[in-house]
């Protein structure tokens, strides 16, 4: 999916989210693309010859399933950072005569905090 961020009218800055569940790790599909894992968060941001594997792979793992519209943004992506899934699995919830703390969920903040713009 894409989300949009910024708030003026020319932010064009959007966030491309293409999730893979046939694979275990992050760095299992870095192998499969033929891209050396990170160092660090600035060496995982690829602008470089790796971007362009990276979109090669996406576009031939959608196949001619997606719309040519899906294929044409990952095209245009000017850069790319691979990382895995975190969440918190299952969980249960306390009764309300456990917990004195209010919850607050704001967004995706719970499945994403953390990973920052990539």
């Amino acid at each position: 999916f894409l989300q949009r961020f910024g708030a003026g009218s020319n932010d064009g800055r959007t966030c491309c989210f293409y999730q893979l569940n046939h694979l275990d790790s992050a760095e299992s599909l870095l192998d499969e693309i033929g891209v050396s894992p990170p160092s660090s968060r600035a060496s995982g941001i690829m602008t470089d010859e790796r971007l362009d594997k990276v979109k090669r792979w996406v576009l031939h793992d959608m196949g001619e399933v997606f719309d040519e519209s899906w294929r044409d943004a990952i095209r245009s992506l000017d850069r790319v950072t691979v990382r895995g899934e975190f969440t918190h699995g299952e969980t249960e919830l306390r009764e309300a005569d456990d917990v004195a703390l209010p919850l607050v969920c704001i967004g995706d903040s719970l499945l994403n905090c953390g990973l920052g713009g990539g």
